[in-house]
């Protein structure tokens, strides 16, 4: 795995992002999971970084162009807030399924 920062390498601007696979050739990193791994790190460090699962999608900075920025980073916050949603709604169903399933154990969406 390259120790070069994937952000250095995205360029601004969402009609530029790079797909997944092109970002694994350039990084010589071996697998999309890890390439999502890398990119959750520098993230947590601070790193911009944004993806677009609109074709033809991938990974990119915001665009140098202040209005457009903001677009791009709303439009992307949106939607990881929207996956959030699905995800503890499907949790939740998972769960009251299970509890109809079992009805004398006490199942925590917590656990």
């Amino acid at each position: 795995m390259t120790n070069q920062a994937i952000e250095s390498l995205l360029p601004q601007g969402e009609e530029n992002a790079i797909p997944t696979k092109e970002l694994l050739n350039l990084t010589g990193i071996k697998t999309a999971r890890d390439l999502q791994e890398k990119i959750s790190h520098e993230r947590s460090q601070g790193a911009v970084i944004l993806s677009s699962s609109r074709s033809p999608g991938g990974y990119y900075r915001p665009s140098e162009h202040p209005a457009t920025a903001q677009s791009e980073i709303n439009t992307f916050v949106r939607t990881l807030r929207n996956r959030a949603k699905n995800t503890y709604r499907i949790a939740k169903m998972v769960q009251q399924s299970a509890t109809d399933c079992v009805p004398d154990q006490q199942i925590s969406l917590f656990n």
